[in-house]
């Protein structure tokens, strides 16, 4: 089933077994990356097990951070946080944002990360990782999918493998420094 429009059919008055959309993909082992994506904004949300620990006082957290991947404008804006200088001194963590446009290679790197991006039926109970998660829109909807490392916590209608998604954070950590 995805959002949006969709049609599904049976050949045998039963319900049906697979369904083409026109909307977000909430399909297990099928790639978010459909027809009308417009926009993916994978965001950490911090924890896990991280040493050393963000001192107190610090400006922001190097857990916590966003990349904003634009395909219809070929751009990719960030929020993140560098440290600096030593990982003991508030002023080392410096918050650190940005936009700039890709170029078409750089484009089509970003898109072949999400379309490895794919919609998980696991639940799995992961620790010591920290809490990512990818929203997906296109011009009619937007569905927010968690991390399915942490997937037995059930805080989210669904949810990607995780894999996929620390490939796409990867890319675009990489894009965003070049």
């Amino acid at each position: 089933m995805a959002i949006g429009v969709e049609t599904c059919t049976s050949t045998n008055g039963t319900l049906a077994a697979s369904c083409s959309s026109e909307g977000l993909e909430t399909r297990s082992g099928n790639s978010v990356l459909v027809p009308g994506v417009m926009k993916a904004v994978f965001v950490s949300k911090g924890g896990g097990n991280v040493q050393p620990p963000t001192p107190a006082g610090a400006p922001c957290d190097p857990q916590k951070f966003s990349y904003a991947l634009d395909l219809a404008a070929s751009r990719l804006a960030w929020s993140t946080c560098t440290v600096t200088g030593d990982y003991q001194s508030p002023s080392s963590y410096v918050p650190t944002a940005g936009e700039r446009a890709l170029t078409p290679t750089e484009l089509a790197q970003a898109k072949a990360a999400l379309a490895g991006v794919i919609v998980s039926a696991r639940r799995i109970c992961g620790a010591d990782k920290p809490t990512f998660e990818l929203e997906v829109a296109s011009a009619q909807d937007q569905l927010i999918y968690g991390d399915d490392f942490y997937g037995c916590t059930d805080q989210y209608q669904q949810y990607v493998v995780s894999e996929g998604l620390d490939n796409f954070n990867t890319t675009l950590g990489a894009l965003a420094k070049s």
